[in-house]
């Protein structure tokens, strides 16, 4: 059976190019059936409406509240109050400021400096190294708008001469509870001209972003180290390293540690929802003692295919993602649901759920009771007061469902509606009737739901893969048995006791855990770097050395 592809007004073409080559087929809004689809893609963020209109067995490329860490203002406050109550673990990010609202106190760290430093100025909500400068004096400070201003990372790790950093690309399934993949391929992006730090104004020698120095020049000539070009992959740098005698193997979990402790607080602002899934591009910068930084984060990474090493990365990510989410062709039953049923009410915080007055059950795909209007629902930043009494009521309606199933009748409509109910059942297939009772926010499968797919008769679906290549996306939270306990108890707080001190406790012992992992590595390379200080070549000893050395 087919499956079905929706994609905003910008979407990346390379989206469309992997989901036609599995199979798929893309709605356009002039089909009949354009709100049947599988995935919705789009760059930008969904408006509510949209939200509310998926089924959980749909997918849409974003969770709503969550572009809040891809923003660099809201990232940078997001960061230093997590480090404010949880402490040095979150030290992976440069001192920085916003302006205007915080300029004196940058004005007040400026003046307490012993050497001028180099800092960088970036735009808040601008992307692609779009009107970033570098500066040493105070005098040199100009901005139009909202701008982060951050210290230089002045030592970074140089291949030949040449700046790098790493776009890491992370998948989140789930926030409740949380699922946070991190793909073992990715870019490692380079300037193209020499890191010199006394030419702060050639941004080809000190800004990364492809977007820059594809423009430069020098793109295509053969530098040194690097070859044509200004991206590698992941694997080219682990050779280099491995070729240079550079032990890398603290530097990638490090890295895995910056992500989870960046999303983790996440879990307790982004709504309770099934029907979504996030691409993160995590912008990692390595300074020259291998220690990674977290420079900003992309809710929209770019998927433009500049290059071979684009097609051969990009293609294989969007690949993995449709085979990791594990998506089914809808099925008749389904699709009639999506198409005339009203929708599940809009989630309004984690945990939480706006409802509606009730519906009959053969118009609608759950239980609902009533609620306030819905005007602000998505903007709602208070969502303490309303969150225990959602959980439950989520709860009782996920119950009631199952006692109708049971039974064969609704437990929440009225008898003139359940007589209602059972007539219009007379006249349709059995199979078609009992889909209408799709529940709303559960992870029931279909199968638990007894509806029976049409796929099940049907020749395999085209999206199979042809041939089993291995998935290179890798769970790195929860990342032990602890960190899923924790993350299992966390997750049961948020819908039963939002205010409660316990979800603070929980999240604390949850980046104890990351402390200790991070603490373990820093051990590891500490001792790493000793040992190779305190390396000798046997063959430049002094005879009576090795003479002692003997004797022992």
């Amino acid at each position: 059976m087919t499956m079905y592809f929706r994609m905003g007004d910008r979407g990346p073409p390379v989206i469309r190019m992997v989901l036609e080559s599995k199979g798929w087929k893309e709605l356009t809004d002039d089909d009949e059936e354009n709100t049947c689809w599988n995935i919705l893609w789009k760059c930008g963020r969904f408006k509510p409406s949209e939200y509310v209109s998926a089924l959980p067995m749909q997918k849409l490329n974003h969770f709503p509240k969550s572009g809040m860490i891809a923003r660099k203002d809201s990232l940078l406050r997001h960061l230093r109050k997590l480090k404010a109550v949880y402490g040095s673990v979150y030290n992976f990010f440069p001192v920085s400021f916003i302006l205007p609202s915080e300029y004196t106190k940058f004005v007040h760290h400026y003046s307490e400096q012993e050497s001028k430093c180099v800092w960088i100025c970036k735009p808040a909500d601008l992307s692609r190294g779009r009107k970033i400068f570098l500066m040493r004096d105070i005098s040199e400070l100009t901005y139009d708008s909202q701008f982060v201003i951050q210290k230089y990372l002045s030592n970074p790790h140089l291949i030949a001469g040449y700046k790098w950093d790493l776009r890491v690309y992370v998948l989140i399934t789930s926030f409740h509870p949380l699922k946070i993949y991190v793909y073992d391929e990715g870019l490692v992006r380079f300037s193209t001209e020499k890191y010199d730090m006394d030419s702060l104004d050639n941004k080809f020698s000190h800004l990364t972003n492809s977007s820059i120095n594809k423009l430069s020049p020098s793109l295509e000539t053969e530098k040194e180290g690097i070859g044509a070009g200004c991206k590698w992959m992941f694997q080219r740098l682990k050779e280099y390293f491995k070729a240079q005698n550079i032990d890398d193997s603290k530097l990638w979990p490090r890295i895995e540690n910056i992500i989870n402790l960046t999303v983790l607080n996440l879990t307790t602002t982004v709504p309770r929802m099934d029907c979504c899934f996030e691409l993160f591009g995590f912008d990692i910068l390595v300074d020259d003692a291998l220690k990674p930084w977290l420079i900003e984060v992309n809710s929209s990474p770019a998927l433009a295919l500049d290059g071979p090493i684009d097609v051969e990365v990009k293609t294989a990510l969007i690949n993995d993602i449709t085979d990791l989410l594990d998506l089914s062709p809808l099925s008749v039953s389904h699709r009639k649901v999506v198409m005339k049923a009203p929708r599940p009410a809009v989630p309004s915080s984690a945990g939480t759920v706006s409802k509606r007055p009730p519906v009959p059950l053969s118009k609608t795909t759950s239980v609902r009771s009533s609620s306030p209007s819905a005007g602000n629902r998505m903007n709602r930043t208070d969502r303490t007061s309303s969150f225990g009494r959602a959980g439950r009521s989520s709860e009782v309606t996920s119950s009631i469902t199952v006692a109708e199933k049971r039974s064969g009748r609704s437990l929440s409509t009225p008898p003139q509606s359940q007589s209602r109910v059972k007539e219009e059942s007379r006249s349709k297939p059995p199979r078609q009737s009992t889909a209408a009772t799709v529940p709303e926010a559960t992870e029931l499968s279909m199968n638990q739901l007894n509806i029976e797919s049409e796929t099940s008769a049907a020749v395999p679906c085209e999206t199979k893969r042809a041939e089993q290549r291995p998935n290179k996306f890798r769970l790195i939270f929860p990342f032990n048995a602890t960190t899923t306990r924790l993350s299992t108890h966390l997750d049961s707080l948020l819908l039963t006791e939002p205010t409660s001190r316990l979800i603070h406790e929980s999240i604390r012992s949850i980046i104890g855990e990351i402390r200790t992992r991070e603490l373990s590595l820093r051990r590891e390379s500490e001792l790493a770097e000793t040992d190779t200080k305190e390396t000798v070549d046997i063959d430049t000893l002094p005879e009576q050395d090795l003479q002692a050395a003997d004797d022992i």
